[in-house]
């Protein structure tokens, strides 16, 4: 499975769980939710979710680094600041927010159950690369990053 390995940009994936999740409601019934959950509470969790994401691209763009996902070696800054003091991985931590804002709309266990999933394929396909190329370019302070922040959240 190494051949996954920083292969499907994040976003990308994102997308594909999206569309895995509209099939999943398709295929096996949807539950009832009061309209507050089905609205108003997903597109709380959408704006957290872009909140995330956003900061985080801003940050990297502020530190004049790269925001490939694919090309973590390209890093010529270790960002610690800002939303970076929360979350080593504030864009994953928005494109979570937004699939599980997803599964609410779509009022379907199953596809909520997608979520994790994105988690664990990031987790392994993902972060795990990113972080071993940070820390052959930053060394101990990338380690030393890695003590203070968690991953997610």
């Amino acid at each position: 499975m190494k051949y996954l390995e920083l292969k499907i940009p994040p976003l990308l994936l994102a997308f594909l769980f999206a569309a895995i999740m509209w099939g999943l409601s398709k295929m096996v019934p949807t539950f009832t939710l009061a309209d507050y959950v089905t609205w108003i509470t997903p597109t709380l969790v959408t704006l957290i979710g872009v909140w995330f994401a956003v900061l985080g691209v801003k940050s990297f763009r502020s530190a004049k680094t790269t925001v490939s996902p694919t090309k973590p070696n390209e890093a010529s800054t270790l960002v610690t600041t800002g939303i970076y003091k929360v979350t080593r991985n504030p864009m994953y931590v928005g494109l979570f927010f937004l699939l599980f804002a997803w599964g609410m709309v779509l009022n379907n266990w199953l596809s909520l159950g997608c979520t994790p999933i994105f988690v664990l394929y990031m987790n392994r396909f993902q972060i795990t690369m990113e972080e071993r190329e940070l820390l052959k370019i930053f060394g101990s302070e990338y380690e030393t990053f890695t003590q203070n922040v968690k991953r997610w959240l």
